[in-house]
């Protein structure tokens, strides 16, 4: 009885807190939860775009550099002609930051994944809406395939054209970053010639 009235006198002054009385461990009051940072902020708007799209045959990379669209179908001899080149050089393209996405030009998903899969592309892709269209920046539909179009993750283009472009992508992005230098690169650069120009004669 008398402990009792000891711990409540205590708890009446503070000096006691409630939860000793129930053996509470220290620091175990309740937390908030941490508010989840969407990573949506962090997406180029092509990823953006891309994520909205129904996409299969393989997860997009969110992260590229340079995106690759390529208008294709099964039922196009020029299309099957560059396919397994441009298959095989899928690898080494997601290496360098460039990631393809497929438009199919074929009449049903069934039948693009049939076309990827004969012959080991495992690059993603989508179907177009009715009208041929889709919603990427830098996307125009073309009457006539294969055509390909490679953009920034901005969705400048860098070049538009056959599909066979594909396969040239490397020297195709080379120039247009020589064309278009980067803040940063052009800032290097302009440093670089001051460091290198010769100093005023009453230095």
């Amino acid at each position: 009885m008398k402990t009792n009235v000891i711990l409540l006198a205590l708890m009446a002054v503070g000096i006691l807190a409630p939860g000793a009385c129930c053996g509470a461990e220290e620091g175990s009051a309740e937390k908030t939860p941490a508010t989840k940072v969407s990573k949506a902020d962090d997406l180029s708007p092509v990823a953006k775009a891309i994520k909205k799209l129904s996409c299969f045959n393989g997860k997009p990379n969110m992260q590229a550099e340079y995106y690759i669209y390529l208008q294709s179908a099964s039922w196009c001899p020029p299309c099957r002609a560059e396919m397994p080149e441009i298959a095989s050089l899928y690898k080494q393209m997601k290496e360098n930051g460039v990631e393809i996405l497929l438009v199919s030009s074929d009449s049903s998903k069934k039948m693009a994944k049939k076309y990827l899969k004969e012959f080991d592309a495992d690059f993603p892709a989508t179907m177009p809406k009715k009208d041929g269209g889709v919603d990427l920046p830098g996307f125009s539909h073309s009457s006539t395939i294969p055509h390909a179009t490679i953009v920034t993750k901005d969705g400048e283009i860098v070049r538009d054209g056959h599909g066979s472009i594909v396969l040239s992508y490397r020297s195709e992005i080379e120039r247009y970053e020589k064309e278009h230098p980067s803040p940063s690169a052009a800032g290097s650069k302009s440093d670089s010639a001051k460091e290198d120009s010769p100093k005023n004669a009453g230095d």
